[in-house]
Formats: structure tokens, C-alpha cells, sequence
């Protein structure tokens, strides 16, 4: 549901199809019948998950929570400003433990990097969050990407970046690239 202004995925796969719950919850209810223990929910952002459904990722994590007290979930890739939207329901989801990895692709700890990447949240209020979520959950891995190389990026800039990867456990450096026909492009 984001418009990064680099990115090409929304162009290429149309508006967020979310599965129903109705749909996910039988495969959680089958593997776990299977002695499966850990399950992922993948998307290009599971933040968005439900927007076209009347629900959210939260409501689905509590469903899903209520099928067995005993599996675990990762959450590949969660988007930032939903951190900040949901925090209380997602402070109590990752309190159960049962959150084993998530990934929160800050991108960037520059407030103006991310203002020209089309990210609108306050990176400090974004880590600030992290920092909270895995206070309760400090067995969670809490991984993010930062783009480095991004059209105007300065030395601080980038240094902005380096102190923001220090609250993380796992870190992706992504080179940027340029996708034809992005506002990011134009900035080169």
C-alpha cells in the first residue's frame, strides 16, 4: 500500500491481494498437526496484509496465536510506519515470545534520505519502537535493509544510517539501484 519513491513493485503487481484468514489458518491448523513449530508470513509487506480485507496483520496474528500456543511466527518484512500505527497490539504479540524474526526495512536513518524515498515516519520514533518491541522480546531476531548510495546520500547521511543498523541484529546493505521511471530516478 506504499509508494517508495524507487520502488517498481506495486507498478508490476497491481494493488495488495491479502489472502483471507480463512485461507492461512487451515494451513497453520495442517502443519501444525504435521509437528510443524515455525511459520512465516512472507510478503513484499505483511504490514499491508488485510487493507483490502477490513482487517490487519495484528488481528491476523492473533488468530493465527489462537490456533496453538505452541509454533512461532516470522515476519518478512514489516513496514516501518505500521510499527508505529499498531504498536500497542504488536508490543503484546511480541511479548508471547512466539515472534522468532522480523524484518523492518528501515532503509534509511536519515530523515531526509527517507523523505525523498517516499518513507513517512520519524526513524527516531521507528527506532525507538524496535528498541521497545525487543526489550519484550529479546530472543526475536530483528533484522532491517538499509539502501546506501541513494541519489543525494552524503557522508552524513550515511552515517545516519550506520548508528541506525547498530539497533538491529541482522542488517541487509542494499546498493541502489535505478528502476526506470521511479521519482526516485529523476533525482540522478
Amino acid at each position: 500500500t506504499n509508494q517508495c519513491s524507487y520502488c517498481n513493485i506495486k507498478r508490476c503487481k497491481g494493488e495488495i491481494r491479502s489472502e483471507p484468514d480463512g485461507t492461512i489458518l487451515p494451513q497453520i491448523k495442517r502443519g501444525l498437526s504435521s509437528g510443524v513449530q515455525e511459520f512465516a508470513l512472507l510478503a513484499d509487506d505483511c504490514a499491508s496484509y488485510g487493507h483490502d480485507l477490513g482487517t490487519d496483520l495484528v488481528q491476523l496474528i492473533e488468530q493465527l496465536f489462537a490456533a496453538g500456543p505452541d509454533f512461532g511466527l516470522k515476519l518478512g518484512y514489516v513496514y516501518p510506519q505500521f510499527i508505529l500505527r499498531h504498536f500497542s497490539g504488536l508490543k503484546s504479540i511480541f511479548g508471547t515470545g512466539r515472534i522468532r524474526y522480523v524484518n523492518i526495512p528501515v532503509q534509511s536513518g536519515s530523515q531526509r534520505i527517507l523523505e525523498l524515498m517516499n518513507r513517512r515516519y520519524p526513524i527516531d520514533g521507528v527506532m525507538e519502537a524496535v528498541r521497545e518491541l525487543h526489550d519484550v522480546a529479546p530472543r526475536t531476531t530483528f533484522c532491517t535493509h538499509i539502501m546506501i548510495n541513494f541519489p543525494t546520500e552524503s557522508h552524513d547521511d550515511f552515517l545516519d544510517s550506520l548508528a541506525v543498523a547498530d539497533g538491529f541484529d541482522e542488517v541487509l546493505f542494499l546498493h541502489y539501484s535505478d528502476n526506470q521511471d521511479t521519482a526516485a530516478s529523476r533525482l540522478l
